[in-house]
């Protein structure tokens, strides 16, 4: 029963160590009612109470508990000197109030510096448990028992794991930038996907080269037409200066007609005055004889 008992200890503090940040050493706020039945039983409450919680404690007591065990009379003598003992926390209240008043407004709504509660009076645990937090210790037929977890903590402690699993402030927004950026993406992905598809450019590798521009019926009749009139008189235009004019227009690439005329007609003239020199010079050299 023991082992058992420390096991659900164990569970019932882990709610209290995981949801409310309870640590060591734990604080203990202990009554009256809860000193006077520890007596009774002859327990030793600092070492008992650290069995419960498996981890160091500290325990603490108000100066209206102290108060209170005085005013009860001789039977209560133990309790209060053990009580004067213990560290005193502090309530303010002037005059001394209850132990069940004075823990109350201790604890408040949220029991904010995480105290545990000792105490044998029933209301006052009954009140208690509606605070969310607050672990309730009592003793029952001389055994030392950490109650269970009340549905106001169990409801709680759902809430703070809800909220842990939620995104912080700077994390929302790093998820709505991810949201606008995947909008976007998807926009443009529509977009380009509603374009007409443009038939794809010849890869350049597989293409031929393109030849060089070159006027065909022009080159044709140079060729076939090697004579050329000149009033009345027609010479033999010379088949050398034919070909040089063609193969420099072979070369360039980009041909314009007017630079073929005027190769042709360069050519017509140089040929026509070399004859008109050879015929001075055979005249003159006729003369002569």
């Amino acid at each position: 029963m023991r082992v058992k008992r420390q096991k659900q200890q164990k569970k019932i503090m882990a709610v209290y160590t995981n949801s409310f940040q309870f640590r060591e050493p734990f604080q203990v706020l202990v009554d009256g009612t809860f000193l006077n039945a520890a007596n009774l039983m002859n327990s030793n409450l600092e070492e008992s109470i650290p069995r419960i919680f498996a981890a160091q404690v500290k325990l603490m007591t108000t100066n209206c508990v102290h108060v209170e065990l005085k005013t009860l009379g001789y039977h209560y003598k133990v309790p209060a000197s053990i009580a004067a003992s213990m560290e005193k926390r502090k309530c303010n209240h002037y005059p001394p109030k209850s132990p069940a008043e004075c823990f109350q407004g201790i604890l408040g709504e949220e029991n904010k510096f995480r105290y545990c509660v000792a105490t044998q009076d029933k209301n006052l645990r009954s009140i208690l448990r509606k605070i969310p937090g607050t672990p309730l210790i009592y003793i029952n037929k001389s055994v030392m028992i950490l109650e269970p977890t009340s549905p106001a903590t169990t409801k709680r402690a759902e809430e703070l794991e809800l909220e842990k699993s939620k995104p912080l402030s700077h994390e929302k927004i790093l998820v709505l930038k991810k949201a606008e950026l995947q909008q976007k993406e998807s926009e443009s992905n529509l977009a380009f996907n509603n374009k007409k598809k443009k038939p794809a450019a010849p890869n350049p590798l597989s293409c031929k080269k393109k030849k060089p521009k070159i006027v065909p019926k022009l080159v044709a009749k140079l060729e076939a037409a090697p004579l050329i009139k000149e009033s009345d008189t027609v010479s033999k235009v010379k088949s050398q200066d034919l070909e040089k004019t063609l193969t420099s227009l072979k070369r360039k690439k980009d041909v314009n007609l007017s630079e073929i005329d005027e190769s042709i007609n360069d050519v017509m003239s140089t040929s026509i005055k070399k004859k008109r020199k050879r015929r001075k010079s055979n005249k003159k050299l006729q003369s002569t004889d």
